[in-house]
C-alpha cells in the first residue's frame, strides 16, 4: 500500500511529538523506559480521556507531555482511519461477493470469450434464470460484468488453471464463441480432459471445421453467417405466406 505525503507527515509529526514528550518525562527524572512506556499509552489514547488534573501548576512539563499526548493521540487516529480507507478502497466487495458465488456453483454454463453474442447469450440466460460465468482473458471486460452484476472470471478456457477456478467439474455446458477456430479446438479438448460429461457448443467459421470440432467432441456448432441467413430465409418465406394469405 503506497502511503500518501499527507500521511508521511503525519507519520513524522507523531514520532516528532513522541520524542519530544518523551524527553520532557525523562527530564523529570523516570528512567527512559518508564518515559518509553508512559508516553506510548498516552499517544495510544489507553489513557483517553486524560485528566488534567493530575498535574499541578509546579509540574508544568508533566503537563505539557499530556497535552503532546493528546494531539498524538489524535493524529494516530487519523492516520489508522485513513489507512483503513485505503485498504478498503483496494477492496472490490463486488469481486469478493462474485467470486464467492463462483465457489458454489453447479450444473452452470460457461461462455468463452467475451464480445457481442457473449452478451447477448449472457442477458437471454440472465432473463431465464440460468446460472452462467462468463470467462475472458481481459480484466477490463471481466470487471465491467462483474459491475453489472454477472458473475465473471479472468482466463482463457484452454487454461487448466482457469478451467478449474471456472468450476468446469461441476459445469454442464461450455459455450465456444472465439472467432479463432484453434482457440475453440484447444478449449473444448481442454474442458472435455477435465470435464468429459460436459456439452460443448462451438461457433466455427467455415463448413471445413464441422469434422474437426466433431472429432474433438464438440456436440454443437453455429456459423454465425448461416444462422443470419437461416433467419432471414425464415422471415422472407413467412412475409411471402402471408403476403399469399392476404391476397
Amino acid at each position: 500500500m503506497r502511503i500518501r505525503t499527507v500521511n508521511k507527515i503525519l507519520i513524522i509529526s507523531f514520532l516528532l511529538l513522541y520524542a519530544i514528550s518523551v524527553l520532557l518525562i525523562y527530564s523529570l527524572g523516570y528512567n527512559i523506559w518508564v518515559s518509553l512506556t508512559w508516553n506510548l499509552l498516552s499517544f495510544i489514547g489507553a489513557d483517553f480521556p486524560v485528566d488534567f488534573s493530575i498535574p499541578d501548576k509546579a509540574n508544568a512539563i508533566a503537563f505539557l507531555s499530556n497535552v503532546l499526548g493528546v494531539i498524538g493521540s489524535l493524529i494516530l487516529t487519523i492516520l489508522l482511519t485513513s489507512f483503513f480507507y485505503q485498504i478498503l478502497s483496494r477492496v472490490n466487495i463486488k469481486k469478493s461477493i462474485a467470486e464467492a458465488k463462483i465457489r458454489g456453483l453447479k450444473h452452470h454454463t460457461i461462455l468463452y470469450p467475451s464480445n457481442k453474442i457473449a452478451e447477448y447469450l449472457a442477458k437471454d440466460l440472465a432473463r431465464n434464470k440460468i446460472e452462467f460465468l462468463i470467462l475472458d482473458p481481459s480484466k477490463k471486460y471481466v470487471e465491467e460484468y462483474i459491475d453489472e452484476g454477472m458473475l465473471a472470471l479472468e482466463g482463457d478456457a484452454f487454461d487448466p488453471v482457469a478451467l478449474e477456478k471456472a468450476k468446469i467439474k461441476e459445469a454442464s455446458k461450455i459455450i465456444l464463441l472465439n472467432e479463432d477456430i484453434t482457440k475453440n479446438a484447444l478449449a473444448a479438448i481442454s474442458a472435455k480432459k477435465m470435464n468429459n460429461k460436459i456439452r460443448i457448443a462451438s461457433r466455427i467459421k467455415k463448413v471445413d471445421d464441422i469434422a474437426k470440432m466433431k472429432r474433438i467432441g464438440v456436440d454443437y456448432l453455429v456459423m454465425p453467417e448461416i444462422a443470419i441467413g437461416d433467419e432471414i430465409g425464415k422471415f422472407l418465406v413467412k412475409e411471402a405466406i402471408l403476403k399469399k394469405k392476404l391476397v
